[in-house]
């Protein structure tokens, strides 16, 4: 198988609620004590998907990552909240930003995961293409992982809370896929132009979609069904570019 604190960190107002989560067509198996979700095991292409702050048992993550697999990725969906995953069936509670910032949604302790067991884990079964994508808070965890060398591509979807310094770190192209009340994203990308190893990076915004709508999104919407199904094929050419 492939496998700073801040006190607003996710979700801003108008953003989609949790939902209950979609069973995939992939297999969860155990990654050094990670509960990992995998779609399509064996691909030597291999992107870790970081989950918004309802974790992986919510929405429809796992189904988002059976799709982006389709086009010949292994896609790893690991369970890096556990326990600390906010409830999908309640309302969001932003008091308990601050806290989840400093300890379990905080890159130091989610990179003892990504960086120190999920990324040699895919190197040791022989990946030749690792990418990261993460949603809403996830975003920030996938731009920190790639700032790792061994990371060559990110998607951020919905993405909460980035700061310039991290968008400089970048060791690969990063495609950037904004909703309408996600910050602009415009002078991030400039800062993608002077990064020599982001070059063929990408900004798409989604202004007719609100945070969070490519996992928890109402799909009986058109637009909103058009734009999860558009999100998805920018991804899968996104990073069949940029590893050709």
């Amino acid at each position: 198988f492939f496998f700073s604190i801040v006190p607003n960190m996710s979700c801003p107002p108008g953003s989609h609620g949790g939902v209950s989560a979609n069973a995939g067509a992939g297999q969860v198996i155990d990654i050094d004590g990670i509960s990992t979700y995998v779609a399509n095991a064996g691909q030597k292409a291999v992107i870790i998907a970081i989950t918004d702050i309802f974790g992986y048992n919510a929405g429809r993550t796992r189904l988002y990552a059976d799709d982006l697999a389709s086009a010949g990725f292994t896609v790893l969906v690991p369970d890096l909240l556990r326990e600390h995953a906010f409830p999908a069936d309640q309302p969001i509670d932003r008091s308990k930003f601050p806290s989840f910032a400093a300890g379990p949604g905080n890159w130091a302790t989610v990179s003892k995961d990504v960086i120190g067991k999920l990324l040699p884990h895919v190197a040791a079964q022989g990946a030749t293409h690792i990418g990261v994508i993460g949603f809403c808070w996830g975003a920030k965890m996938a731009l920190n992982a790639l700032a790792d060398a061994r990371v060559s591509a990110g998607g951020l979807l919905h993405p909460s809370n980035l700061t310039n310094e991290e968008f400089v770190a970048a060791h690969g192209p990063v495609l950037v896929l904004p909703a309408q009340n996600d910050p602009d994203m415009t002078p991030f990308m400039q800062t993608l132009t002077q990064n020599p190893h982001a070059s063929g990076s990408e900004h798409h915004r989604f202004d007719e979609q609100q945070h969070g709508w490519t996992v928890r999104g109402d799909l009986s919407n058109a637009a909103t069904a058009r734009d999860v199904a558009k999100s998805l094929e920018l991804l899968k050419a996104f990073f069949k570019r940029v590893w050709a």
